[in-house]
């Protein structure tokens, strides 16, 4: 006697077959989504809130580096910052000719323009610069200042008296005519001059006219680092020099 089963069997499935109407459906789904994609990647941010002005400061806001922040939203209302760190600290700062305070220094209520800073230390070659604000609304002045070898730097906390000079019986003829200072960066930088700048990212040779005596000079360059010399300018006297990065 055969037993019959209670469910019927399973029919056979087909394989998959592409037909040609499978290709058009892709297709059509890629044409509709690639443009897609491209419009919102290509959509610009949102504007930013009215009354606010965007600044970028550069990645380097002053001698010896620096840190700063690209695209800093300032209002209107709020004044420009200006921060000087200096080694050692204790420094005289000096802002466009009027004595300021010393090192560490902190100006909050500065206005959008540039400021001539001046740096004087005992035995350290003094640094003029300037600090645009009105192009860096939030600067960092941090440096490290250079010992001057023909002035002894005085020890933490001690009182320099200075000694009376006396007169010469004679008073000997100086000679202070400028010379010129020929200097190249290889392959390319920023030239300082005893803290200032004289040249921006130059690979050419520049000519300055300096006082006589010893001038430190100096070339930055954005991956290569920093680089001092120092150089002894003579009376009418022409030299040239060539740092290399």
């Amino acid at each position: 006697m055969a037993f019959q089963p209670l469910t019927p069997a399973e029919p056979q499935r087909e394989p998959f077959r592409f037909q040609a109407w499978h290709g058009l459906v892709v297709v059509g789904a890629l044409t509709i989504a690639v443009p897609g994609a491209v419009l919102l990647a290509r959509r610009p941010p949102p504007p930013p809130a009215p009354g606010t002005v965007l600044y970028g400061e550069p990645a380097d806001t002053a001698l010896g580096g620096g840190r700063s922040e690209g695209g800093v939203n300032l209002a209107p209302d709020q004044a420009p910052t200006l921060a000087i760190y200096t080694v050692p600290v204790g420094v005289e700062i000096t802002l466009d000719g009027e004595q300021a305070g010393r090192s560490p220094f902190r100006l909050t209520d500065a206005e959008r323009r540039p400021y001539r800073v001046a740096l004087r230390a005992d035995g350290y070659v003094p640094v003029d610069t300037v600090m645009h604000l009105d192009v860096n609304p939030r600067s960092l002045l941090a440096i490290d200042l250079v010992p001057d070898g023909t002035r002894p730097v005085p020890p933490a906390g001690a009182v320099v008296e200075a000694a009376p000079a006396e007169a010469p019986a004679v008073p000997a003829p100086v000679d202070d005519r400028p010379g010129e200072l020929s200097v190249a960066v290889v392959p390319w930088g920023t030239i300082y001059v005893d803290g200032q700048l004289m040249a921006r990212e130059t690979d050419v040779r520049q000519s300055f006219s300096l006082p006589p005596g010893t001038h430190t000079v100096a070339a930055e360059h954005p991956s290569l680092g920093r680089r001092e010399i120092r150089v002894e300018i003579r009376p009418g006297q022409s030299r040239s020099v060539t740092v290399e990065l």
